[in-house]
């Protein structure tokens, strides 16, 4: 069992969560007041922490402006298939690494940090290439098919940490009962690392939720646009009509927020656990 923190810590671990949520609510509640604000004035000069006529319409009016609505059930179709995808082959890789062991295991991880290291823009040209080639430019596949490769390389390492953290007797009395690579995997690793699995699940909604670079290159019908592509639509109205476009990024950082809620009950382990 881990010894309990010292008194110290305990003060320095509440102080440093303060300053966290003081850090991430200002803004935020900058933005609830800003999207409450009428439309029609010129925009505060100086910090106002509630508006003097507060009003909801700006949040109809901006599903009215664009297809928010639309936007938003096309961005959580991306979610739902995406996001079960990128764990599959986040968490087979990071198995993979994990498992290797050695040098190989450092040359992955090595690709691992590089590939993180590109910039998403640089791989467009090529995705766009094979996406209209097979034709699939006017569905929503483009959306789904990102979680492939797992969306981001740091999830697979993500996993390849967690998997290396095992005892190596799990392993061990795995492949002694007759347990395949496959079945090891399945039924050993990833139940141990549940935790991980959480957290990389909520990242990977975070990232697909809020891409803006594929749906904007690699889908071409309206029809399949996501939250962040009306959102960009939405951040060409007049500057006395911005609260309209803070409503809508308001109600889209909703489920954004709750994943990243999610985030943090993965990453935090339950305080007596060894």
């Amino acid at each position: 069992m881990s010894a309990p923190p010292s008194a110290g810590a305990a003060r320095a671990r509440s102080f440093g969560a303060l300053v966290v949520v003081v850090v991430v609510a200002v803004p935020l509640w900058w933005l609830v007041v800003e999207a409450l604000r009428p439309v029609g004035g010129a925009p505060p000069t100086s910090i106002v922490w509630w508006p003097g006529d507060p009003t909801f319409d700006n949040v109809r009016t901006a599903f009215e402006v664009v297809p928010l609505g639309r936007h938003i059930a096309n961005s959580l179709l991306a979610a739902v298939f995406a996001v079960p995808i990128a764990v599959f082959v986040a968490s087979w890789a990071g198995f993979a690494i994990a498992r290797l062991g050695g040098r190989a295991a450092v040359v992955l991880i090595g690709i691992c940090l590089s590939a993180a290291m590109v910039p998403a823009p640089s791989l467009v040209v090529g995705k766009i290439v094979l996406f209209r080639a097979a034709g699939l430019t006017e569905t929503p596949v483009p959306l789904i098919a990102q979680g492939l490769v797992g969306l981001s390389p740091l999830l697979v390492l993500l996993y390849a940490w967690s998997f290396r953290r095992l005892p190596a007797d799990v392993y061990d009395l795995a492949r002694e009962t007759g347990l395949s690579p496959p079945a090891t995997w399945w039924k050993v690793a990833m139940p141990l690392v549940s935790t991980t699995t959480r957290a990389v699940a909520a990242i990977a909604f975070v990232l697909s939720w809020g891409d803006l670079i594929g749906p904007l290159f690699l889908v071409h019908d309206a029809r399949w646009f996501t939250v962040p592509l009306g959102l960009r639509a939405l951040a060409t109205v007049p500057v006395t009509e911005q609260p309209v476009m803070l409503a809508g990024a308001l109600v889209a950082m909703a489920p954004a927020l709750v994943a990243l809620a999610v985030l943090r009950r993965g990453l935090v382990e339950p305080r007596g656990r060894s």
